[in-house]
Formats: C-alpha cells, sequence, structure tokens
C-alpha cells in the first residue's frame, strides 16, 4: 500500500460557560397594585408580550370624564365660531363694534386653546393607561420574577428579570 500523509487535529475539552450578551431588569414605570402577572420563571417571551398589569380602572374614569369634556368643549368651540361669523356679517353691517368683534374672535381663540389642551390631557392619561402594562422589550426567557398578583409595585420597582437568547458568548478559561 501506498503511505499518505494526513494532517491531524487534536480535540480538547474544556469547561467554560453561555452567557446572554443582553439581560434586563425590567421595571414598572408607574406604581400601582398587581392584578395580572403572567410571566413565570422559564418561560419565554416575545418582545411587547405583556408580562403584568397594573390596576387601571381610576385612568379609565379619569380618560371617560376628560372624553366627555373635550366634546363639551368642541361644542362651545363651535358656538364660537357661528358667533365670531354672525358678529363679522354685523360689523360690515356697522350693527356691532369692533371691540364686539374683537371679543367673538378672543372667544373663538381661547376654545381653540381649550381643545388643544384637553386633547392634550387625554394623551397624557392614554400614555398613562399604556404604562400600566409592563411589557417584555424585547423576546427572551424570564430568569427571575420579582413580584407577585395583588403586589404593590413602585414606580421603578422591578417586575421580572428577562435574558435574551438572541445573541450569546462562549466563555472559556483557556
Amino acid at each position: 500500500t501506498e503511505a499518505k500523509e494526513y494532517s491531524l487535529q487534536r480535540s480538547v475539552q474544556l469547561p467554560g460557560s453561555v452567557e446572554a450578551l443582553k439581560v434586563s431588569i425590567v421595571a414598572s414605570e408607574v406604581a400601582g397594585l398587581v392584578v395580572e402577572f403572567s410571566a413565570r420563571e422559564g418561560t419565554a417571551v416575545t418582545k411587547g408580550q405583556p408580562v403584568a398589569r397594573l390596576r387601571r380602572e381610576t385612568h379609565q374614569l379619569s380618560l371617560t370624564s376628560a372624553a366627555g369634556q373635550l366634546k363639551e368643549d368642541e361644542a362651545r368651540h363651535q358656538l364660537a365660531e357661528r358667533n365670531l361669523e354672525r358678529t363679522r356679517e354685523l360689523f360690515r353691517t356697522k350693527d356691532v363694534s369692533q371691540k364686539q368683534l374683537d371679543d367673538a374672535q378672543f372667544e373663538l381663540n381661547a376654545w381653540q386653546g381649550r381643545l388643544e389642551k384637553q386633547k392634550a390631557e387625554i394623551d397624557k392619561i392614554k400614555d398613562e393607561l399604556e404604562r400600566h402594562t409592563i411589557q417584555a422589550p424585547f423576546s427572551g426567557v424570564v430568569v427571575r420574577k420579582f413580584t407577585e398578583l395583588g403586589q404593590w409595585l413602585a414606580e421603578g420597582g422591578p417586575v421580572v428579570e428577562l435574558m435574551s437568547l438572541d445573541e450569546l458568548e462562549v466563555v472559556v478559561d483557556v
């Protein structure tokens, strides 16, 4: 037989560990009572999935109240627009003074500002309601939980520790 040359690679086994590059303690942005808690240690979650919900009834009532106030403000704004149009027509025929026309214009401007303020208030309440649902900021596995159903969470209070499995690093001492 003919002799052949081969390169051999030695196999070396070394102890090591696999570490996640992204680990985060997910916290609550607002204080509140935990009324729903679905995260369990070792379970996988996807980005945006709720891990806990806080009591929202008070904010929901505030939103309903603000929406009712917005309807009233819109009606008063429409009335101010009509009054301004009528006052302009009467001003053209010299039946009202410049002051009355100015008052009607300022009244319309005031209601426009009130509408913008009320819409911003509604947006603020909606944002507050959204923050009562604590969501996973990225896909991963729940490593540890820090709260339970019925527990009060402080603002910034930890909810779960989440570890991403998307990027892992193998650490070996050589």
